[in-house]
Parts: structure tokens; sequence; C-alpha cells
């Protein structure tokens, strides 16, 4: 892994926002951080374990039981998610 603040930020970033999305990528997500340490080099070993406190906390945990897969804004989820964020934002709306 290239060894650049920035490279490794965007790196853990984009891993750790497709790891919340669902179980199923939560796995896939928690793969690669380990694949990615494996490089040995010391960014790469920052990047799993940042990426692995996260997915594995409780919060990140219950936020995938709870979504199962469904879209957190669809109607179906409405009394799970915030009034102000799904029923006044056109823009969540048009994500699902």
């Amino acid at each position: 892994m290239n060894g650049r603040n920035f490279v490794k930020k965007v790196v853990n970033w984009a891993l750790r926002q497709i790891g919340k999305k669902n179980a199923e990528l939560n796995r896939d997500a928690i793969n690669c951080a380990r694949r990615i340490a494996d490089g040995g080099n010391k960014p790469s070993v920052w990047v799993e374990s940042n990426a692995l406190r996260e997915f594995e906390s409780e919060a990140v945990q219950n936020r995938i039981r709870l979504n199962d897969g469904r879209c957190p804004f669809s109607e179906e989820n409405h009394a799970q998610t915030s009034y102000k964020t799904a029923k006044h934002s056109p823009r969540l709306k048009v994500l699902c």
C-alpha cells in the first residue's frame, strides 16, 4: 500500500463505508482489511486495525442487524430512522 497519508485515509474511509452497508459486505470488508494488512507495512496495518475496530464495534453490528440489507430510508423502516432524515429529505429518498 502507498504510504502517503491521504492514500491511507481514503482507502480506510472507503473500506469502512462499504463495510457498514449490510452483513455480507461487512464480512467481505473484514476479509479485505485482513488481506491489506498482509502487506506488512505500517500504513497497511493501520488501515486494518482502524477498519476492524469500527466493523466489530457494537454500534455497527447493531446497525447491520437492524437494516438487514434493507434501505434505512424506505417506508417500511421509517420507524427506525430519524424523523428529520427520512421524512423531510428528498435527496435521501432518491437513494432507495
